[in-house]
């Protein structure tokens, strides 16, 4: 193996710290940080920037989960880089892999006139206990949420696995601020669109569903055949009903409560 096939090796093998080998024959690699609810301060992007200038080509790229990257770090200084990341409160962990990605948010969150719940503060409260932690890695591939903060659904549910949208709601047993579930979704070479089913979530049952759901595919996912190991092909296996009875099984078993 010569030093280049060294360095993609190694690289593919930190996959969940957030990092990339950068195409072509050099020894460049893709760092990925997280913006848990999409939101980032002043303060972190000057941190990003003074790091992309020192350390690589003095760019930055935003992507569609709202992460930040950058683009062309030397293989010799990822320690580096991670280490002041972390030194300004900032992680590279989930960002890539088969995991829980980061979680985003609508971007008007916490100004948008017409929002229910902030989403951000929620997105980012469930990035805080999930994202990053051992027991949501090593997935059969990767999951994806969006939290909108009323019922325009700017976080775009329907392309996640699980969106949830946020409106008011006036129900048997539930009055207030409830959760629409958007179910399994997704983009690539087989789009799905999410299905809306039959479950309003309490603000405080978000996290158990959260929990019963990303457990759910860990245990259904399809881990012989990667371009088919998505939840949208387990829905589409055994109906989005099928799959959301398999998810209130775990939530039984929590003793959670929801609203059908």
């Amino acid at each position: 193996m010569d030093k280049l096939e060294g360095v993609a090796a190694r690289v593919a093998a930190r996959r969940l710290d957030g990092l990339y080998k950068r195409r072509g024959d050099n020894d460049l690699v893709i760092v990925r940080v997280r913006g848990p609810g999409s939101q980032w301060s002043a303060g972190k992007l000057r941190t990003l920037a003074q790091l992309a200038k020192q350390y690589g080509i003095g760019a930055l790229h935003l992507t569609t989960r709202a992460d930040v990257l950058l683009p062309a770090i030397p293989f010799a200084h990822v320690d580096a880089v991670l280490s002041a990341l972390k030194e300004a409160g900032m992680s590279t962990r989930g960002a890539c892999g088969d995991c829980l990605r980061n979680i985003t948010a609508c971007p008007g969150a916490g100004v948008c006139p017409n929002e229910r719940i902030d989403a951000c503060a929620l997105a980012t409260e469930l990035s805080d206990k999930l994202a990053g932690t051992s027991e949501y890695e090593h997935l059969p591939r990767k999951f994806k949420i969006s939290i909108s903060g009323c019922e325009r659904g700017c976080a775009l549910p329907q392309i996640q696995d699980v969106g949830l949208v946020a409106r008011q709601v006036d129900e048997t047993g539930l009055t207030g601020i409830g959760f629409d579930v958007y179910l399994a979704g997704g983009l690539g070479r087989h789009p799905m669109l999410a299905k809306k089913v039959a479950m309003v979530l309490r603000p405080d049952n978000v996290l158990p569903f959260i929990r019963a759901t990303v457990e759910c595919f860990n245990d259904l996912g399809d881990r012989t055949r990667r371009h088919w190991a998505r939840m949208k092909f387990v829905a589409e296996q055994l109906g989005h009903d099928g799959l959301l009875a398999k998810i209130k099984e775990r939530l039984t078993e929590k003793a959670c409560e929801y609203v059908i």
